[in-house]
């Protein structure tokens, strides 16, 4: 009988292995697909200053710049290699990003949400996430950007963690806390909003990781995760202590005294959305949609830069609770409205209305199959489940933490300045568990008996979804001016992205969906979006956490 499992067990992991590797080999062919289609032949704006970075001449003599290193190193292999090959430097990065991101997407993310919240592996559900990325996000592929590198980073370092709990040796375990702790900071180094999932991580380790374990232990494990955020900071601090004349790990954002967190809280007060365009027939690549009900609140507080802290934004959130759960409801729903998956919007003309519908129905699909889900587990008998899924992995015990984790950049950067790629975190949860947690026979099932409810639920949703969306897009602010030229007044302030505000990890609720009249935002100034002229800015739009 023994004999008879171990055939078994070693059969499942050969099929799985098969699996992973088509999988790997399929999903790479399409994210090269996806290059050859978009033939991107130039990296604009901020994409274009992490190349730049990743040059060798460059990298090994870091500029002052508002950019962690750990990013331009993992490009640096591909940038060294475009300077031998000339000529074929879009290819090289092309087939470098097609091979990394077609790995990680269809082995370690499926990976990684089938051992959190349960649900089954199969090469065409492996292959439906990067289809659905290339479909939705093509920007993030085809351009060098920090936003899917750091959250790779974040669930490779979960990844990391998950087989330390359950390795047996204490010496294997320990190296997989450290790689956890180098994959983490470099998460955080990619993308300061990464600090917040960091914390969370180090609190995990004793808490879950290791709960099972002795006490030494569990401290041992903290220590080494520690240790290995130690080992990626070090060259930053390096990097700091040549340019800024401080040791301290932390990425440098800004030059002054402001945190660039802070900021972010105080533009996301006026502003819905925001966009950058490579359309050279718009005016301007900035686009700033703006907010009417924070614009007015902007003004009834008269706010100015030596304000700006991030004590006064909370004392200004109890002043006004009903408008800033309203300004973070629509701030929601600008992240989850995707319209801009390329990042640069080519046309500013063309409303991409099809994209953002295709868009809706996936996350109102995914929303059917959580519900489906917890209906069925909650129903009479758990062997319905397994009935209608076979062979689905149980969802872990603890998988609040998971998806706590799993969102927490996108809710710290709710209050901000919203792009939809900032929040690609909560996109990719919606693709994970259409791809490995839906079951055709359950949603027929469910729907069968509740279908008129359901249906009642999901106009409703999609009429609040697009009444809100439909009023960002009505409160363009349209500015005139020389590309390249006009910032917000704040954006030459800040210093460091504090620790000090991880208090917004648990103070971000949403409570109600008010929606913003954009008639006088139209024609009325944003007070915290006073344009002026500068003579050179390092980047188009906004700076991002």
């Amino acid at each position: 009988m023994l004999t008879k499992n171990k055939l078994m067990n070693a059969h499942q992991l050969n099929k799985n292995c098969l699996e992973g590797l088509f999988s790997f080999c399929l999903a790479s062919c399409i994210l090269l697909a996806l290059h050859q289609i978009h033939n991107v032949t130039a990296f604009p704006f901020d994409s274009n200053e992490y190349w730049s970075l990743s040059d060798p001449g460059t990298f090994f003599n870091f500029p002052n710049v508002i950019r962690g290193y750990f990013y331009p190193l993992l490009l640096l292999p591909v940038h060294w290699l475009s300077n031998i090959l000339v000529g074929y430097e879009f290819y090289l990065y092309r087939i470098y990003t097609s091979l990394l991101y077609g790995y990680l997407l269809a082995n370690v993310l499926p990976s990684v949400y089938v051992q959190l919240f349960g649900g089954k592996l199969t090469l065409l559900r492996r292959l439906l996430l990067p289809i659905l990325v290339a479909i939705l996000y093509p920007g993030l592929i085809i351009y060098p950007l920090s936003d899917l590198p750091a959250f790779l980073l974040m669930i490779c370092a979960l990844y990391a963690l998950t087989k330390a709990k359950s390795t047996g040796p204490l010496l294997h375990a320990a190296a997989f806390v450290v790689l956890a702790g180098i994959l983490a900071a470099g998460a955080y180094n990619t993308r300061t909003i990464y600090w917040f999932p960091l914390i969370g991580l180090l609190f995990a380790v004793p808490l879950y990781f290791f709960s099972m374990r002795p006490v030494m232990h569990r401290v041992m494990g903290t220590l080494l995760f520690i240790l290995g955020v130690g080992l990626l900071s070090a060259p930053q601090s390096l990097i700091n202590h040549s340019r800024h004349g401080t040791w301290t790990p932390a990425v440098v954002s800004q030059s002054t005294d402001k945190s660039l967190f802070t900021l972010q809280l105080m533009w996301g007060i006026t502003m819905q959305r925001y966009e950058t365009t490579i359309d050279r027939s718009a005016p301007f690549p900035t686009r700033y949609f703006i907010d009417r009900v924070g614009e007015q609140l902007f003004v009834a507080e008269d706010l100015e830069k030596s304000q700006v802290s991030v004590v006064n934004y909370l004392r200004m959130v109890a002043r006004h609770p009903l408008e800033f759960f309203g300004i973070y409801a629509r701030h929601l729903v600008s992240g989850l409205d995707v319209r801009d998956g390329e990042v640069y919007v080519r046309n500013v003309k063309a409303g991409n209305t099809k994209i953002a519908v295709f868009n809706f129905v996936i996350i109102a699909f995914a929303l059917l199959a959580i519900l489906v889900r917890y209906m069925v587990a909650k129903s009479d008998s758990c062997e319905q489940s397994k009935v209608f899924f076979r062979d689905r992995t149980p969802a872990n015990p603890l998988w609040p933490l998971g998806i706590l984790l799993w969102l927490l950049p996108a809710c710290a950067i709710l209050p901000g300045a919203v792009e939809t790629r900032f929040f690609f975190p909560v996109h990719a949860f919606f693709y994970c568990t259409i791809a490995f947690n839906t079951s055709i026979p359950e949603l027929h099932a469910v729907l069968r008996r509740h279908w008129m409810l359901l249906l009642g639920g999901a106009l409703l949703l999609g009429a609040l979804y697009f009444g809100i969306s439909t009023s960002t897009q009505a409160a363009l602010q349209e500015k005139s001016g020389p590309r390249n030229e006009g910032y917000p007044y704040m954006l030459a302030c800040g210093h460091t992205v504090s620790p000090m505000s991880v208090m917004w990890a648990s103070a971000l609720v949403l409570a109600s969906l008010l929606s913003s009249s954009p008639r006088a935002a139209r024609t009325a100034p944003c007070p915290s979006v006073r344009i002026q002229s500068l003579r050179r800015a390092p980047l188009c739009g906004l700076p991002c956490l």
